[in-house]
């Protein structure tokens, strides 16, 4: 099953991490969005559609897992200094949860206060791009 094997790369992604290791630890975020994505979206198709029964019934579970992974691919964005694809990242995570479990529940919550830090950052990030040059705008390599 996808959220299963999902959740071991959701799982290896979570050590990687731990070891500082975040460029692998996001390939791994990646690959359960990818997986779990596929699989919710899939039967959304389906049921849009008005073809048949999807092939897979897609529970409360498959989409808490999917907010998650896409939470896990923006810590490891923002950890590797990719502000842009964190907020998004987080912005994907953020709608889910907000769809399926509505603004006052805790994963909902907790992301809101993550894709807000990111944005504040990014929208500061921004303004300093477009103003002084701060010293990091021209180094070569990681930031």
């Amino acid at each position: 099953d996808n959220t299963t094997v999902a959740g071991t790369h959701l799982n290896i992604s979570r050590i990687l991490s731990d070891l500082q290791k975040h460029d692998k630890s996001l390939e791994h975020a990646l690959s359960a969005v990818g997986l779990i994505a596929s699989k919710v979206f899939t039967a959304e198709q389906y049921h849009q559609a008005g073809i048949g029964e999807p092939v897979a019934e897609v529970s409360e579970d498959d989409y808490a897992a999917l907010a998650v992974a896409y939470e896990r691919a923006a810590a490891q964005q923002i950890a590797l200094k990719q502000w842009d694809q964190a907020a998004m990242a987080f912005k994907r995570s953020h709608e889910i949860a907000l769809r399926v479990f509505g603004r006052d529940h805790p994963i909902s919550a907790g992301i809101d206060r993550s894709l807000s830090s990111v944005l504040v950052r990014t929208r500061a990030r921004g303004l300093k791009s477009e103003g002084e040059n701060d010293g990091t705008r021209y180094k070569s390599g990681p930031q």
